[in-house]
């Protein structure tokens, strides 16, 4: 088992979730400051001082399915490290919530009858997870309407229409993550020249 990816971090901390001695929920969390966070269920949290943490940090110990040790850090850097049985496996860094994605995209006057309306390209430092994806064709209905998510090396398609009413909106539920360099597309096949595209998209943004 690898180091583990969260996607939305409080703040850029972690929370390790597990059980008191009778069975009510625990919270604890381990900084790179040397503290140690503790919540109970229904209290609020508190937090522990440990002056001979390992170079500022703080490990919490368990045991696996199988009974063997355990060690899970988390820390402020949104980096969450695990050792098994005296193996470490390498921190991965977590994709902290930084932002939403709301993009809008369109063209009121298609240059051709095969075209593509592109969206904005993702920036460093981001990845975006887009969640719902919305076309809308005005005028003469073209033979198909496909979203594409497009990366810098290859790309999937998310949805396709084939059937077009002029002016109504085609929304489609989706679960994508857009790294550096990638960007959502309306592919229009057998429209009209002149008619009008729209591609509107969201979900959120992420630090990576």
């Amino acid at each position: 088992m690898g180091g583990t990816v969260i996607p939305h971090p409080r703040g850029g901390q972690v929370w390790l979730h597990g059980t008191d001695t009778s069975g009510n929920p625990v919270k604890l969390l381990a900084t790179d400051a040397g503290l140690l966070s503790v919540e109970f269920s229904g209290q609020s949290p508190f937090t522990i001082d440990i002056p001979d943490a390992d170079s500022g940090h703080v490990w919490i110990y368990g045991e696996d399915s199988g009974n063997d040790p355990v060690k899970i850090q988390a820390t402020d850097a949104g980096i969450l490290y695990v050792t098994f049985d005296g193996k470490l496996d390498a921190g991965e860094k977590m994709y902290g919530y930084k932002d939403i994605v709301f993009e809008s995209a369109s063209n009121t006057s298609i240059p051709s009858t095969s075209y593509n309306l592109v969206g904005a390209v993702v920036p460093s430092g981001e990845l975006w997870h887009i969640t719902q994806v919305c076309v809308r064709y005005v005028g003469t209905p073209p033979t198909s309407l496909q979203t594409l998510a497009q990366f810098t090396v290859g790309g999937v398609r998310v949805a396709e229409r084939r059937t077009i009413t002029s002016g109504r909106e085609y929304p489609d539920m989706c679960n994508l993550y857009l790294n550096v360099g990638a960007q959502m597309i309306c592919r229009v096949t057998g429209g009209t020249i002149g008619d009008n595209i729209y591609l509107i998209y969201c979900g959120t943004k992420q630090a990576v």
